[in-house]
């Protein structure tokens, strides 16, 4: 996924004097363009795999191409499907109209099967993909420009109790370091309990992993026992903040998650009538101009915030 920040990169004395020169010219450059340039020397695959040029590179991209590309994701399953060996299928659709096929991978399209993947989050070129009941629970954050993925390790199991077999809230999103170049990504994995308390309350475990840290790390306080129930797949993240579905005692809202400080990001936005909770796939959120949507295909409603 490239090297980590404060890395040192050592390179060649030819490419060591035009450094600076060297990265203006290839951070104008189209992804694709770069794989290919990394096969010239390790020198130069080391530079384009670093911290900093990939920051400088995406920086870069955002101010001559701002976001044009759509991930379309689909889904067969029934007995009909058995037959063919993929059970997904991903395409990247560009400004051009232009759709490429991707293949996912292997070990996601190996144990997910024919069970859903959801999209967790995109930012920055990066996706992050949880395949749902699953032998083994599967996170993994995929370059599809590059191939390049990783998978994250276990998440903490809860201590005395049993976890929900729900699918859990995943965020993913990078941390907002006041403009500074920063490849420091962060998932945030929010689950209750099984059973609920002798207050009716379920009990929820935070934990965060930092691509920095290569570890889940739990966030304690972070929700008080009670009644939240996210919506699977439902997530987006905007700068640097965790947006999702959800609903507490009925009432369905859009549950915030500040990935910096790690802290729920100040009020909940209620955002349906009550007679419309039992229709939150009709609700779906969306980001653009630094404002939060949510959009109401039922009745054709856009809610800006």
């Amino acid at each position: 996924m490239g090297m980590e920040a404060g890395e040192v990169v050592k390179v060649s004395s030819s490419l060591a004097d035009n450094q600076d020169l060297v990265i203006e010219i290839l951070s104008q450059l189209p992804i694709k363009s770069l794989v290919r340039f990394m096969c010239v020397s390790q020198e130069w695959s080391a530079l384009i795999k670093s911290s900093r040029f990939i920051a400088i590179h995406q920086k870069c991209l955002q101010r001559l191409n701002p976001p044009n590309l759509c991930l379309l994701y689909g889904h067969s399953s029934g007995s009909r499907f058995a037959k063919y060996p993929k059970h997904h299928g991903i395409s990247l659709l560009g400004k051009d109209t232009h759709l490429e096929g991707l293949d996912l991978p292997e070990r996601v399209q190996q144990d997910s099967y024919d069970r859903l993947i959801l999209i967790a989050g995109s930012s920055n070129g990066l996706v992050c993909l949880y395949p749902l009941n699953t032998p083994k629970e599967i996170i993994v954050v995929w370059n599809p420009a590059t191939r390049q993925h990783r998978y994250l390790p276990k998440p903490l199991s809860f201590k005395g109790r049993k976890e929900t077999s729900d699918a859990p809230l995943l965020g993913f999103g990078f941390i907002n370091d006041n403009g500074k170049y920063n490849t420091d990504f962060k998932v945030v994995r929010i689950s209750h309990s099984k059973d609920r308390d002798a207050d009716g309350r379920f009990t929820y475990l935070t934990q965060v992993f930092t691509r920095s840290e290569k570890s889940w790390r739990e966030v304690k306080n972070c929700i008080p026992p009670g009644d939240y129930n996210f919506e699977p797949g439902s997530s987006i993240s905007s700068n640097g903040v965790v947006y999702c579905l959800a609903r507490t005692k009925g009432v369905p809202f859009v549950f915030s998650f500040n990935l910096h400080d790690e802290v729920r990001a100040g009020q909940d936005l209620v955002t349906y009538d009550r007679a419309t909770t039992g229709a939150m796939k009709a609700f779906k959120l969306a980001t653009g101009n630094s404002c939060l949507q949510v959009v109401d295909y039922v009745q054709s409603l856009v809610s800006v915030f």
